[in-house]
């Protein structure tokens, strides 16, 4: 996040950076919702597969889960950039 807000404070124009610095939050703040409601999704299916779970082997299983997911959305956004190149 500092390098983030160092490049949008280096290459905003003084007037719009409070707003740009806004949706930047906004922005990550949606993300980790995103993420969060993701894992619980994960980790209210594996229990739902395996109620006899304790709550350390659930949340062991649900780790597994974790590459996965990185691997499906590196995927999506390499996608997404390759579909949306940047023109200028």
């Amino acid at each position: 996040q500092y390098f983030v807000s160092n490049y949008l404070n280096a290459w905003t124009r003084s007037d719009l950076r409070a707003t740009v610095l806004s949706f930047r939050g906004v922005a990550l703040n949606l993300g980790y919702g995103t993420a969060g409601l993701g894992f619980a999704a994960v980790t209210s299916a594996i229990r739902h597969a395996n109620p006899d779970l304790t709550t350390n082997a659930l949340f062991g299983r649900t780790l597994y889960t974790l590459p996965l997911a990185f691997l499906l959305g590196s995927a999506a956004l390499l996608v997404i950039v390759r579909l949306f190149p940047r023109t200028k």
